[in-house]
């Protein structure tokens, strides 16, 4: 892992989390990713209201994922998430998904956050004390 600040939380897998094969279902997730990412970023203090306040998107412009082994009913599901590094109006966040129970890893993934100003109707640079607190090194 890299220097930047790590964000974990625990989630208990749901009957209505679950596909066809009662695994975890992949769609679920993605959804995880997104809310692990929004809560990490939101972790540090910067709030819907800061966001809607300076017209601030972070939106989605690519994900990689890797499924390696299946979750099931009542796994609980550590969830920990970092920014690996990142461009001008990027950050490439990871998150890995390991069952609590046996370490197993369940999932890894890598996914593009754009800064997008939505005044301005296009991707802006990441202003440097949002990337101080999340890529203490850069």
């Amino acid at each position: 892992m890299s220097q930047s600040i790590v964000y974990s939380e625990d989630r208990e897998v749901q009957p209505q989390h679950c596909d066809v094969q009662n695994h975890l279902n992949n769609v679920v997730y993605v959804q995880w990713i997104q809310d692990i990412a929004i809560a990490a970023y939101r972790s540090k203090g910067y709030s819907r209201e800061f966001d809607e306040n300076n017209h601030i998107i972070w939106f989605v412009r690519r994900h990689e994922i890797d499924y390696l082994s299946p979750a099931f009913v009542g796994d609980v599901v550590r969830l920990t998430t970092w920014v690996e590094g990142g461009t001008l109006s990027t950050f490439f966040r990871r998150v890995e998904f390991v069952r609590v129970s046996d370490q197993k890893a369940l999932c890894r993934s890598l996914t593009e956050w754009c800064y997008f100003d939505a005044k301005r109707n296009r991707p802006a640079k990441i202003p440097s004390e949002i990337k101080a607190v999340f890529l203490p090194e850069y």
